[in-house]
């Protein structure tokens, strides 16, 4: 949303299928996750939009790999 307008401003992904799913407020930006790309998203209020890749976990047949908490 446009702070000064009180209207709600699209802007448009640069990545075709990205699949975004939920979004939040933080720190300025807009905060997002790309489904299909395995990263966050972040769009600024000025419409400048960068993505942060997530780490990957390791994955096999078994199903997802459990999480390792060091002690």
């Amino acid at each position: 949303m446009d702070p000064l307008l009180h209207v709600v401003v699209d802007f448009p992904l640069p990545v075709l299928g990205a699949q975004p799913r939920g979004i939040t407020a933080g720190g300025g930006l807009l905060w997002f996750t790309q489904q299909s790309l395995d990263q966050l998203g972040k769009i600024s209020l000025t419409g400048v939009i960068s993505g942060i890749p997530l780490p990957q976990l390791p994955y096999d047949s078994a199903g997802p790999a459990k999480a390792v908490v060091p002690r």
